[in-house]
């Protein structure tokens, strides 16, 4: 059973694996992560925003007023993904994700959620899932490479 669970490594605390989830022991935002060969770290510009460095090179900026955290790097059948969390302060949808996809080349996915934090991440195949609450319950989104479903 834990051969078939994502492993997550990280610089953020972790209480406990559970059902192949990795939950963080506080809500501290998480500024970096690396595992599997990559790292993700995000910054802050002189000139305003956060920028999300991979590997060492900047992949996009963000000047909203958004709070940004790598919740980690998760690797599906040796494809490695990291998950950013985006939190808007005072807004009607205060949370959002985002999720990079490290190989070949680091690109970004659309933002997706439902409004709604506590994301559960695991694997199936090459496909990395995310499941939030939703105000029927659960909501799992798919990613494979840069694809997000639904």
């Amino acid at each position: 059973m834990l051969a078939s669970c994502p492993r997550a490594i990280t610089r953020m605390s972790v209480i406990a694996l559970i059902g192949g989830h990795a939950l963080a022991a506080d809500n501290e935002a998480r500024k970096s992560a690396s595992a599997f060969g990559h790292s993700v770290d995000i910054t802050h510009p002189a000139d305003g925003g956060h920028t999300v460095v991979v590997n060492g090179t900047p992949l996009f900026s963000d000047r909203s007023d958004a709070e940004l955290s790598v919740l980690g790097i998760y690797t599906a059948n040796s494809h490695p993904y990291a998950v950013i969390e985006q939190r808007y302060a005072g807004n009607a949808c205060p949370v959002k994700y985002r999720v990079i996809s490290l190989v070949p080349t680091p690109k970004q996915t659309r933002t997706f959620g439902t409004c709604r934090d506590h994301a559960h991440i695991s694997t199936l195949g090459e496909t990395l899932k995310v499941t939030l609450p939703a105000s029927s319950g659960q909501k799992t989104y798919s990613i494979h490479n840069t694809q997000v479903t639904p």
